[in-house]
């Protein structure tokens, strides 16, 4: 990779931004934020296309088999890059926009549906420390 390759030289980290104290703060007192790297259109440069999504909100359960897991790291890769660009190998599934890279993370489980909690014969349930491959969307705090 060239040094312009990279999308987090250009786009702040998720901690580093400009509300983090404030987001800190507002998490101490109980409530939890959502924050991730999001990009809306398919690109060379990083800097142009991609930005940080702050919400209130965090993701739903939405099947019996979704897990919800709080990141504690991810990753950036040669993956993520080509997806940021649009160079989707896998043509019957292809990424679709808004995108969110990292295909790995590091987690603690913060809830689980409905399958996982009664048929779960892997013993994952909330509180559980995981890592997981995923296809896309790993750059982000839930």
């Amino acid at each position: 990779f060239a040094a312009s390759d990279t999308w987090f030289q250009s786009v702040p980290t998720i901690d580093e931004s400009e509300d983090d104290v404030e987001s800190k703060a507002s998490n101490a007192e109980g409530k939890i934020s959502q924050r991730r790297v999001l990009y809306t259109s398919f690109g060379e440069t990083p800097s142009k296309i991609m930005y940080i999504e702050k919400s209130d909100q965090l993701p739903k359960i939405k099947s019996p088999t979704d897990v919800l897991v709080r990141v504690e790291a991810s990753t950036v890769s040669l993956h993520d890059s080509c997806l940021r660009r649009g160079l989707d190998m896998e043509i019957s599934n292809p990424v679709s926009l808004p995108g969110t890279p990292g295909a790995d993370i590091v987690g603690t489980i913060q809830d689980c549906g409905a399958f996982q909690r009664l048929e779960n014969e892997y013993g994952l349930q909330q509180g559980t420390r995981v890592a997981a491959l995923i296809r896309h969307g790993g750059n982000t705090r839930y």
